[in-house]
């Protein structure tokens, strides 16, 4: 007749299994909390989305032309780039 497992694993056997799976637990919360704060960081908020830089250029390009958005940008970086990240 075959023992059961409980009775096979040795008391030393068992502390070593319950140790590997709290550190495994432990690494993919890890894991997890990296990933939510990495995702959370690189995506800014809506409201300054729509106030960057790249954006205020890339629309007066699109709507006015290259030369448009080249004196633009040179006229904000004179000014300090009021109010406009350069980057997020």
């Amino acid at each position: 007749m075959t023992r059961p497992l409980s009775e096979r694993i040795t008391h030393t056997s068992r502390g070593r299994i319950i140790i590997a799976a709290g550190l495994l637990a432990l690494d993919v919360e890890v894991g997890f909390g990296i990933f939510v704060g990495i995702k959370s960081a690189s995506r800014p908020s809506a409201d300054r989305r729509s106030t960057r830089l790249v954006d205020v250029i890339s629309q007066t390009i699109n709507s006015r032309g290259i030369d448009a958005g080249v004196a633009q940008y040179r006229s904000l970086r004179d000014r300090g780039f009021p109010g406009l990240p350069e980057s997020i």
